[in-house]
């Protein structure tokens, strides 16, 4: 989650106190047997993010979620149920526009397996491989 809310600082930084900054648990990378899929506690996150809000997050400094998956990598029926748990959060926002910045791993489970039931004119493009810092706009059709 440190890379994804860095990315986003460098890539919005004039959004930055101007509208909500929030950290969503179901959007973060693939989880697994890997040290680096683990979680930055959320006090660490909290001291150097002030101005993102991290209360979806679980409060407590040990990542349970990374340890369920401890021996293997996360499979992509559990990341599926992470997006369409997150589509719902989207769709329940006020707000007309939403940025989301997160992970390849996830963006590919979720964008093949989720978002193409809600986005308008979804074509087999919007499905491929993600590449660095790459941006895609999508128009999620509303209740």
């Amino acid at each position: 989650m440190n890379r994804t809310i860095q990315t986003a600082v460098y890539g919005f930084p004039n959004l930055l106190g101007r509208v909500p900054w929030i950290a969503r648990p179901e959007v973060r990378e693939t989880m697994g047997q890997h040290p680096c899929d683990r979680m930055v506690p959320v006090s660490q996150k909290i001291a150097n993010y002030p101005d993102v809000d991290f209360k979806a997050l679980d409060d407590s400094d040990r990542d349970e979620a990374y340890y369920s998956y401890n021996d293997r990598r996360e499979p992509l029926d559990d990341i599926e149920i992470r997006g369409r748990t997150f589509i719902e959060w989207l769709r329940s926002r006020q707000e007309k526009e939403i940025v989301v910045v997160t992970h390849s791993g996830f963006l590919l489970t979720f964008v093949n397996r989720v978002l193409r039931d809600y986005a308008v004119n979804f074509s087999e493009r919007h499905g491929e491989e993600f590449r660095n810092a790459e941006l895609r706009s999508f128009v999620v059709k509303v209740r």
